[in-house]
């Protein structure tokens, strides 16, 4: 998903969650073999079709 060009990825994003949810969140992502970005961009996609653009 990420592209060669680290200057592009300056900003990050702090998102403020229980343990509960941290572990819940991780092995998700284990489960489905992807980063936490990746799930999030996925959700945002379904979500809100075209929010990139």
């Amino acid at each position: 998903m990420r592209e060669a060009n680290p200057d592009k990825y300056a900003k990050a994003l702090t998102v403020r969650v229980s343990e509960e949810e941290h572990q819940k969140l991780k092995m998700l992502a284990v489960r489905e073999k992807k980063t936490l970005k990746a799930i999030l961009f996925e959700a945002l996609n379904r979500t809100f079709p075209g929010w990139m653009k």
